[in-house]
């Protein structure tokens, strides 16, 4: 069973306030189960660095657009709950089916 927010929050006030106390001390079972808990990842292993992989990768490219079809995009991409790197990808993916 997870710890709630509110647990994981308290947990880490209440380590945040012995660090500053100077104390060091063991973790306590439910300290211990909830940091294991947020180092390994779903699958059992652990967690990597950065962001999580979509397919093979992503790579940052830099793409020019005219300020008004950008504004449009930006604005779309809001209404529509995605990002700006979304919206671009969906075209992509659309342009290149037909």
């Amino acid at each position: 069973m997870s710890p709630s927010e509110a647990q994981k929050t308290r947990a880490a006030e209440e380590a945040a306030a012995g660090a500053n106390r100077g104390e060091d001390r063991p973790l306590t079972p439910a300290e211990r189960a909830m940091f294991d808990e947020l180092k390994i990842g779903a699958a059992g292993r652990p967690r990597k660095r950065g962001r999580p992989k979509h397919g093979q990768g992503a790579r940052q490219i830099s793409l020019t657009v005219e300020r008004q079809l950008l504004s449009r995009a930006d604005q779309y991409a809001r209404q529509h709950g995605m990002s700006r790197a979304q919206l671009v990808a969906r075209g992509l993916e659309r342009v290149i089916a037909e």
